[in-house]
């Protein structure tokens, strides 16, 4: 049984290895491909323009009926729990920073699919992460409803809240989204929403929760540096 556990592990291995090396070997080809960028650059902005430009109108149907079932469907689960005024711009903050990540790690994933869970168990322990992240973000909002402070980002905070989950993450609703996104990639065993989340992750942290730090630090004071050095951003 252990010769067979190692030998599914270094098939995985190489696998991953073997991936990484066409990609490297494609990453190389449009490297060398560069130099013939002058040449054909006329060529390269006329299927630029096609390309993106003209996919507009088809990427703003699909944004315009992805974003109004996502409203619809967080007002339907977030009705009496959280105030309908902050749907629209949670709405789309998700979408970008949440739902764009795992859809690009499935999309990778069907070109590039990399096995590495016993499909026995990736259903089971894949639910039990998306659970403690739905957790992690019912604490969040029940702890700041308590405070009778408002869970909209874009809105002036009244009271910092430093008790229930706060006590022990700064950013419980941006952790627990991130927990969702592991739990999802581990249900369908997909290496590559694992790497999308950690650069969505990196993206959160340096462009949206610093801002609302500096944005809370100028409200509250000294006592916002006093709570920063208690707990931590994340974990």
């Amino acid at each position: 049984m252990l010769t067979s556990f190692f030998e599914k592990v270094g098939l995985r291995v190489l696998n991953i290895l073997r991936e990484l090396g066409q990609i490297s070997i494609l990453l190389i080809g449009i490297i060398k491909g560069l130099r013939y960028l002058a040449k054909y650059r006329r060529s390269v902005l006329h299927q630029m323009e096609h390309i993106g430009v003209g996919s507009l109108p088809l990427v703003l149907i699909i944004a315009v009926f992805t974003g109004a079932v996502a409203a619809w469907q967080a007002a339907y689960l977030l009705k009496g729990i959280a105030p309908m005024s902050i749907l629209g711009g949670t709405t789309s903050r998700a979408i970008i920073t949440e739902l764009g990540p795992v859809l690009t790690g499935i999309v990778i994933d069907v070109v590039y699919p990399l096995p590495t869970i016993p499909t026995g168990i990736q259903l089971g322990i894949g639910i039990a992460i998306v659970i403690s992240g739905i957790l992690l973000i019912h604490g969040s909002m029940t702890s700041i409803d308590r405070a009778g402070t408002t869970y909209d980002p874009y809105s002036v905070s009244t009271v910092l809240v430093t008790t229930g989950i706060y006590r022990y993450t700064r950013n419980p609703g941006y952790l627990g989204l991130a927990v969702i996104q592991f739990g999802l990639a581990v249900m369908i065993d997909s290496i590559w929403i694992v790497l999308t989340t950690i650069i969505a992750i990196a993206v959160v942290n340096q462009f949206v929760i610093k801002l609302e730090e500096e944005k809370l630090g100028r409200s509250f004071g000294q006592e916002y540096q006093n709570y920063i050095k208690q707990v931590r951003r994340w974990i």
